[in-house]
């Protein structure tokens, strides 16, 4: 892992001997998906990444940073490298992520972000998952321990998984193929313990009401899906809830 003035450079090789072994048997990642039968066993992994603490993106004060990542076999993974054991031996993924925060006046923040994601022959040869998504969240600062949330999400999905199964209900299903977007709406009144500004500041606990929609052919992807289940169906839909976060 290498660091030059605002650059960084991280590349990863990694092995999980007998991972192979593992074939024909359900998913290590706690899905009801079954493996292939040529996991990898062996992976790498690499990013270039600019970490910009002054600036947003050059235009004005603020903070951006942005980062490109690669992977094969176990490595695949970008989000969380090696953390996936059903990706196959020939998994390939390109990952691009970037988000900002721009200071609007003394009680308001804009954070705009977008990740993207390409990858191929993933948990079958010849499979293909596309995504990408973009999020924007203006912060409304009231005192310095409660601001209000105002966030705004889209994603487009093109999800081919090429005759990968499942266990569903004493029987084996295949994925379907899908394409479509999705996109919600969320209003969060938000107390933490530091500056209600900081984005990374914990311990937060935030109360939040969401409206969320998506095409229909995404409720096609799996029986066993969240999208298509029982009172979760494109159309639109409600939620409402408590979040606390603390981090160590």
């Amino acid at each position: 892992n290498h660091f030059w003035n605002n650059w960084q450079l991280m590349t990863t090789a990694m092995t999980a001997q007998g991972n192979d072994d593992l074939k024909d048997t359900t998913s290590t990642t706690g899905s009801y998906a079954l493996r292939s039968d040529n996991t990898a066993k062996n992976g790498y992994y690499a990013m270039l990444a600019y970490h910009d603490k002054q600036r947003f993106y050059g235009l004005a004060p603020g903070v951006s940073e942005s980062a490109l990542q690669y992977g094969g076999g176990l490595g695949a993974e970008a989000r969380q490298p090696g953390s996936d054991g059903d990706l196959t031996e020939n998994a390939k993924s390109l990952r691009f992520a970037s988000y900002g925060i721009l200071p609007l006046g003394k009680n308001w923040q804009l954070a705009p972000s977008v990740i993207a994601q390409h990858s191929e022959d993933r948990y079958r040869d010849g499979d293909r998952y596309d995504w990408a998504t973009f999020n924007l969240r203006v912060s409304q600062g009231i005192t310095r321990n409660f601001a209000l949330l105002y966030e705004a999400s889209w994603q487009y999905m093109d999800l081919n998984p090429n005759g990968r199964t499942y266990r569903y209900d004493s029987g084996v299903h295949q994925y379907q193929a899908v394409s479509g977007d999705f996109y919600k709406l969320t209003f969060a009144p938000t107390f933490k313990v530091g500056d209600v500004l900081d984005i990374k500041a914990r311990p937060e606990i935030r109360f939040f009401v969401t409206w969320m929609n998506w095409d229909k052919d995404l409720d096609r992807y799996a029986i066993n899906d969240d999208f298509g289940s029982k009172g979760f169906t494109a159309g639109g839909n409600w939620n409402f809830g408590v979040q606390t976060e603390i981090w160590f």
